[in-house]
């Protein structure tokens, strides 16, 4: 009897060293370290005032203008070379040439058709590649102007750049109809769209003329 009060006491006093030494060893838990608060540094940009006051803009926008005169140019002179060879099929004097000149015809018109499609093609594709080139050069220099002034977050909307078309029936319709962010009171302080385009345009200064069409 005595022996078996003996060991258990020798347990209890074994559990009790345990716990105590475990607590004495972890010590108190230390606080989880607190994530930073938010401070809601958030600013505004006008997407559609930035890409219109950008200088770059116009210089690409010369481009699309450009290639679109190269192709207008030669589906202008296939349509020049159909209306003669048309006129001289219904010439007497080209009787024996009618049925050869039909079929020039004909093929004319199935080039500039293809030619039509070409044009399209490529206009869209350019004009595509222009719009996300020009897009993230905004969203770089908006990152840029973010990390500098430490703003948390940046949100672009589209508002009619010029006051008098903010009012306008289309306008508030498209804002109305709109599933982004459309702001209904804006601080002007919250809006760095001059900001952007200010940094925009000194990075990508305008110095040369838009191409001319090569003849």
């Amino acid at each position: 009897m005595k022996r078996t009060v003996a060991i258990v006491a020798g347990v209890v006093t074994l559990g009790v060293a345990l716990y105590v030494g475990g607590r004495l060893t972890a010590g108190p838990a230390a606080p989880a370290e607190a994530a930073p608060a938010p401070t809601m540094r958030f600013r505004m940009v006008n997407l559609s005032y930035v890409i219109k006051n950008y200088k770059r803009t116009d210089a690409l926008r010369a481009e699309h203008t450009e290639l679109f005169k190269q192709y207008d140019s030669q589906i202008t002179e296939l349509k020049k070379l159909i209306e003669a060879r048309t006129k001289q099929a219904q010439d007497p004097q080209f009787a024996d040439k009618h049925d050869a000149l039909e079929k020039e015809v004909k093929r004319l018109q199935r080039e500039m058709q293809d030619k039509t499609e070409e044009a399209r093609q490529a206009l869209d594709k350019k004009q595509g590649e222009l719009i996300v080139l020009v897009y993230k050069e905004v969203a770089e220099a908006v990152r840029t102007y973010a990390r500098q002034a430490n703003i948390e977050a940046v949100f672009h909307y589209n508002d009619a750049v010029m006051e008098s078309d903010r009012n306008s029936a289309a306008n508030i319709a498209r804002k109305m109809s709109a599933g982004a962010m459309m702001p209904m009171f804006l601080n002007p302080n919250l809006d760095i769209s001059q900001d952007i385009v200010n940094s925009l345009n000194a990075k990508y200064p305008v110095t040369t003329s838009a191409p001319h069409a090569s003849h």
